[in-house]
């Protein structure tokens, strides 16, 4: 907070769902938090008018819905931005929003075999869409499952580089 608030910001904006969860959650109960703290896609939803979808991302997307999205129920975001890029499919997994699988979590948390059972688990509900791509909204999801992604026939994104495609920024992500 301390790093953050040195740039005298009134209103930051996170990435992460779990930075967001942190701050806006446990640390501002424990340490005054000097700015308003947002979650980048609702942000972005706010502001959607002013996003310039240009380019066609011919893809059939799932969406991996993170457990750090649970307390801020905020399952219709990310939908909402990938459902306004041209050409775009997005299809669901059998377990979505408040009801999706966790990505594994942390591996010390668990035993090894535990953990990759979890981190397999929602990998396996994207692989039953026929999706080619599974967008993630959380780095640590991202993180857990892109060490596997040669073993799936699908390409595992950020949501947010689907989003930054179609307005015709190109980065490897």
């Amino acid at each position: 907070v301390s790093n953050i608030t040195a740039f005298r910001p009134r209103t930051v904006i996170f990435s992460c769902p779990s930075c967001y969860k942190a701050i806006s959650g446990s640390i501002s109960r424990i340490a005054d938090v000097p700015f308003e703290s947002r979650e980048l896609s609702q942000f972005l939803v706010e502001n959607m008018e002013r996003i310039p979808f240009r380019h066609h991302v011919d893809r059939v997307v799932t969406l991996h819905d993170s457990c750090s999205t649970h307390p801020f129920s905020i399952y219709e975001n990310p939908r909402s931005l990938l459902k306004a890029i041209p050409g775009l499919t997005l299809v669901e997994m059998e377990h979505n929003r408040e009801n999706a699988l966790c990505c594994g979590g942390r591996p010390e948390a668990a035993p090894s075999e535990v953990f990759e059972k979890r981190r397999r688990m929602p990998l396996e509900e994207a692989k039953a869409t026929g999706a080619d791509a599974l967008a993630t909204i959380c780095i640590g999801c991202q993180r857990h499952f892109v060490p596997l992604e040669e073993q799936y026939p699908f390409e595992i994104r950020q949501y947010i580089s689907l989003v930054a495609e179609s307005v015709g920024v190109r980065h490897e992500d």
